[in-house]
């Protein structure tokens, strides 16, 4: 699974401006690996997860029960994103004319779907799907694996099937929308 020090270094090539708090979406990791003696076994691939400063993207109701919610800072906008997948990186925050837009990675199964807003910047998932793990800001799934990663911006529309065997993640970066 990829951890948040993991996406900051990979992608440490792609600096934007300014940067604040990163919204990464992530998961995968399957696929073959080696065994006792050499033998190649399947190993067993990560939920989906996602990960963000709740003190930046704000609960819109934190003592509400688990339901759909979005996560979101009205004073930001996103200003970078930075897509890997199974080692391949790629920065596509020169395709971000317009703020607004989103990135969607679909899961089968009822409440598994994630959505980023680009502005304002946030993150839209069903609390009682991604639990949150406790003294972290990581928010993940116990049984979610990705189908289809779709980013839709102004002019950019990419659609990309993803596996649990991919391993995979997607950040988001931001300006504060007056600048």
């Amino acid at each position: 699974m990829v951890t948040n020090e993991e996406a900051i270094g990979t992608v440490s090539s792609a600096k934007p401006p300014i940067t604040g708090s990163p919204i990464i979406i992530g998961g995968g990791g399957g696929g073959e690996g080696g065994g006792e003696g050499g033998a190649l076994e399947n190993k067993i691939p990560n939920p989906v997860f996602c990960e963000f400063d709740e003190a930046v993207y704000e609960d819109p109701e934190p003592q509400g029960n688990p339901r759909r919610k979005r996560f979101e800072n009205r004073g930001l906008q996103i200003r970078s994103m930075v897509v890997n997948i199974n080692g391949d990186t790629i920065d596509l925050s020169m395709f971000l004319r317009q703020t607004r837009g989103t990135v969607d990675v679909r899961c089968p199964g009822s409440n598994n779907d994630l959505r980023i807003f680009g502005n304002p910047l946030g993150i839209e998932f069903h609390t009682g799907t991604y639990e949150q793990e406790l003294g972290t800001h990581k928010h993940k799934s116990r049984n979610s694996f990705p189908s289809m990663l779709e980013i839709n911006f102004d002019g950019l529309n990419i659609e990309r099937p993803l596996t649990g065997q991919d391993n995979w993640f997607i950040k988001v970066n931001y300006v504060r929308a007056a600048e």
